[in-house]
């Protein structure tokens, strides 16, 4: 994996890490586009790897986050599959995550709870954003091109007659 991408999980597990320490949410609805977009996964890869992460980030975070924690498990279980190929991913985001959620609960009593929900809207709309945009563009890449159907020919009908 090249740095700029190690650093773009970094950055994106220390938001995400941030935002699980001072709200206790957050989590898989950034993470997800993180991956889609960010690290180029499948969603269906994406899913269980943003739940494994989220898991481990909200067990580190503190008893808490249990309930996240419980929560994603029993959801990565429920997909049926593991994300075996996706692992190498999970180092950056757990270290992004780790300086992210410190941080997050060092300045979680020190923040504008007004401010704090406005900026958590803004994170929320522009994953939506970015999640659609996303959707379209793999769309846009995986629809083929019209083509022109040749029609069959019919066959001729004779009369008697």
């Amino acid at each position: 994996m090249d740095p700029a991408s190690l650093a773009l999980l970094a950055g994106g597990g220390a938001v995400i890490g941030f935002l699980l320490a001072v709200l206790g949410a957050g989590g898989s609805i950034l993470l997800l586009p993180l991956l889609v977009s960010g690290a180029s996964l499948p969603t269906r890869e994406a899913v269980p790897l943003s739940l494994l992460v989220v898991m481990l980030l909200a067990l580190a975070s503190g008893t808490s986050l249990l309930l996240i924690a419980v929560n994603a498990l029993v959801a990565l279980a429920a997909l049926g599959h593991w994300p075996a190929a996706s692992l190498p991913l999970v180092a950056p985001l757990l270290v992004g995550g780790a300086i992210g959620a410190s941080v997050g609960q060092r300045l979680a009593p020190q923040l504008n709870d007004r401010r704090l929900r406005q900026g958590f809207s803004l994170l929320l709309i522009s994953s939506a954003l970015l999640s659609g945009w996303e959707a379209w563009r793999r769309h846009q890449n995986s629809t083929p091109s019209p083509s022109p159907i040749p029609s069959p020919a019919l066959p001729e009908i004779s009369r008697p007659g």
